[in-house]
C-alpha cells in the first residue's frame, strides 16, 4: 500500500491525520492505540506501538518458590495488602 493520499484535517486548536478504519485493522488496532513517530530526512515514519498485556502481580509471581516476603523483609511488609493504591499501579 503505498501513495495514499492524507489531508491534514483541524482537531481542536490543533492538526491531525484521520486514518481509514480498514487501515487501522490491517494492523489490528483502534481508536486510542499509539503509533511511534519517527522523522527521518523529509519523512515523518509511523509505526504501530506494539500492545503489551498487563500483567497482574499474581501472574508475574506464580511460579517464584523462594522466600516468602515477610521472611524477606519481616515488619516492612505489614499491613501491605491492605494497603490502598495512590497512583496507576494495578493488582
Amino acid at each position: 500500500m503505498k501513495g495514499i493520499e492524507v489531508p491534514i484535517c483541524r482537531w481542536g486548536n490543533g492538526n491531525g491525520l484521520r486514518l481509514a478504519k480498514s487501515l487501522l485493522q490491517k494492523f489490528g488496532m483502534s481508536t486510542g492505540d499509539m503509533f511511534v513517530m519517527d522523522v527521518e530526512d523529509e519523512r515523518i515514519i509511523l509505526t504501530p506501538q506494539k500492545k503489551t498485556k498487563k500483567v497482574t502481580l499474581q501472574e508475574l509471581f506464580k511460579d517464584y518458590h523462594g522466600p516468602a516476603r515477610e521472611d524477606l523483609f519481616g515488619e516492612e511488609m505489614a499491613g501491605w495488602d491492605e494497603m490502598k493504591p495512590v497512583g496507576t499501579e494495578e493488582l
